[in-house]
């Protein structure tokens, strides 16, 4: 008696066949409640074209010098974490490279690598263009020149 209850009891419990010799559809092993791929991956927010348009790098010599950030560590600040990133506990590594004005202003920022997160991707552009302040760099006459600057922000969840 005892013996029937539990072969009625795994007769409903759902089977999945491990090996078998012969040939099974996909179907008949595969959970149906298995949810949704998720989407692919961001693209790189830089493509090659992007980075054509940078200015070139400053070849050092003479009295030439790069672009010197002036207010790195007033960027981005713990309060600048997005409050849906917060949310979902989204972190990551955000790379980007700046073009830099001969007035020191940051022209336009690109993301070379994304942080996988377009939120952190594109807070990381927004803040850094309002608020980097660079020593403009000079040329081997002491000129002011446009240049790159590249970096990259960590974002870590503030707690």
């Amino acid at each position: 008696m005892i013996v029937q209850s539990l072969l009625l009891a795994a007769a409903s419990l759902p089977v999945v066949i491990v090996a078998t010799s012969k040939e099974v559809p996909i179907e008949a092993v595969s959970p149906k409640h298995l949810p949704p791929m998720p989407p692919p991956p961001p693209r790189l927010f830089a493509t090659e074209a992007d980075l054509a348009t940078l200015p070139p790098l400053v070849t050092l010599g003479g009295r030439a010098k790069k672009a010197k950030a002036l207010n790195a560590g007033e960027w981005i600040g713990q309060g600048d974490y997005p409050q849906s990133s917060l949310r979902w506990e989204e972190t990551g590594i955000t790379n980007f490279v700046l073009h830099v004005s001969k007035k020191g202003r940051v022209k336009r920022c690109h993301v070379v690598s994304s942080s996988a997160t377009a939120t952190l991707d594109e807070a990381t552009c927004r803040l850094i263009s309002a608020r980097a302040r660079f020593e403009p760099a000079r040329n081997a006459k002491g000129k002011s020149v446009e240049d790159r600057y590249q970096s990259r922000i960590i974002w870590r969840l503030p707690y």
